[in-house]
């Protein structure tokens, strides 16, 4: 299981990735579980189980199956905030790539290298994290060289690009630049 730094376990994360991953067992998998976003300005008091669950929101562009259900996703979604896989599977699909280095492209990667593998992802309702609040700039141009960097790796592997909103976003404020097929920082960067 990987669950990112930032990010509180529910108190049954464990057990609802060890029902799910039962599921497909005989599978190359990962399973990504639910995450709700924390909002600013919570105090001690309110980090208590219950009132997490309450104050957590799911983000909008995740796809939340009912109760316990699986459903099939696109592994070109793969994000490691919160999932889930048997050794087996993380063997199969290679783990993460170590060339990937700094922010950004690693979890698209290691999505096609599930998929390369043989392997499938799955959304669960379940196995749920609390994302703790924190300031953040979108898209994350202060990672713009890194980006560049992990973006070229990540088409000259697999031939498109991850991370298109960004790299889109980065070219159109000049945080990035795209000469003869290759991501660079931009003016803004320098």
């Amino acid at each position: 299981m990987l669950l990112d730094v930032d990010c509180l376990p529910d108190r049954s994360l464990i057990g609802d990735y060890e029902r799910a991953l039962a599921q497909v067992r005989f599978e190359t998998a990962v399973i990504s579980g639910r995450v709700k976003y924390l909002p600013e300005g919570m105090t001690e008091a309110d980090y208590t189980p219950e009132r997490v669950a309450e104050l957590g929101r799911d983000h909008g562009a995740r796809v939340i199956p009912e109760g316990g259900d699986l459903e099939a996703a696109d592994s070109r979604m793969l994000w490691s905030l919160n999932i889930a896989a048997t050794v087996e599977s993380w063997n199969r699909a290679g783990g993460f790539d170590e060339a990937f280095v700094g922010y950004g492209g690693e979890d698209t990667d290691f999505g096609q290298r599930l998929a390369a593998a043989g392997g499938s992802m799955w959304w669960t309702g379940l196995a749920c994290a609390y994302h703790q609040y924190h300031p953040t700039v979108t898209p994350p141009v202060q990672h713009a060289a890194s980006i560049a960097r992990n973006a070229n790796l990540f088409r000259a592997k697999w031939g498109f690009d991850p991370m298109e909103g960004w790299l889109h976003d980065m070219l159109e404020s000049g945080h990035l630049t795209l000469e003869a097929g290759q991501w660079r920082a931009g003016e803004q960067q320098r």
